[in-house]
């Protein structure tokens, strides 16, 4: 798993511009899919605790691409974005 990850990693680094781009889309996009499910299930306080941290790691991911941070920090906040909405999705359509 973890030299899968790396060679990931590197492969981010070799187009390191045209990947951070395509996941501030691509980040955008699940991140409000993710938001679109939540507010499906109503808007109960829980809710919007999940709504605030799926914008908060959107956020933080599109401010580091823009604040040009290194590739290593960019590429792990693109997977914890993508991880957290696609969990999120996940969850709130088994409800």
């Amino acid at each position: 798993m973890i030299n899968k990850y790396n060679s990931v990693k590197l492969a981010f680094r070799d187009n390191y511009r045209f990947n951070s781009s395509i996941g501030i889309v691509i980040s955008t996009l699940v991140g409000s899919i993710a938001v679109m499910v939540i507010m499906m299930n109503g808007y109960n306080l829980i809710n919007w605790i999940q709504i605030g941290i799926a914008v908060f790691i959107c956020s933080i991911y599109n401010a580091a691409v823009l604040s040009v941070q290194s590739y290593k920090i960019i590429f792990n906040l693109i997977i914890t974005s993508l991880v957290y909405n696609i969990i999120v999705i996940i969850l709130n359509l088994a409800i």
